[in-house]
């Protein structure tokens, strides 16, 4: 299976799973409590909801790419997984579990964002890092303030 295929079927999957989390599931599975029914802020549909809308805008977003890149001249794909990086990928989530229970989401999300961007984009190492500090503020902006759900602390195995 070529790229393009590959791409296609992963943004109509991805849209067809958010259209059934919005339109079935979320709906019909998580029920909301009467009091929270009439009160401002989440509720417990608001972040599966969010999850599902962005599963569907990214996979409209991929099968919009894929219909642009079919109608161009471009025949190869910009980027080729080999297996040396895909173990480097593997080993950098596999260091994001083992880290996040000693120092953390932040410091965790921090350092392995800034290794996949090092290893996937030609960044220079300052702005890798300015991007990696700059998406895990906004991550934790999103949960603290406006998902209001709270990221685990900072340092668990020092105690804060």
């Amino acid at each position: 299976m070529n790229i393009r295929k590959l791409r296609f079927s992963a943004g109509l999957w991805a849209a067809a799973v958010g259209v059934v989390l919005i339109v079935w599931l979320i709906p019909d599975y998580i029920s909301v409590p009467p009091a929270a029914k009439f009160t401002p802020g989440p509720t417990p549909r608001t972040f599966p909801a969010v999850l599902a809308w962005v599963l569907i805008v990214s996979g409209i977003a991929s099968l919009v790419i894929d219909l642009l890149a079919r109608s161009s001249a471009q025949t190869e794909p910009a980027y080729r997984l080999d297996w040396k990086t895909a173990l480097i990928i593997t080993g950098l989530t596999v260091l994001y579990v083992v880290l996040f229970h000693w120092i953390g989401f932040t410091a965790t999300t921090v350092i392995v964002l800034f290794g996949f961007l090092s290893l996937l984009s030609p960044m220079r190492l300052l702005p890798a890092v300015g991007v990696s500090l700059v998406v895990t503020l906004i991550i934790v902006l999103l949960f603290s303030t406006l998902l209001q759900i709270p990221l685990p602390a900072s340092f668990p195995a020092l105690g804060f």
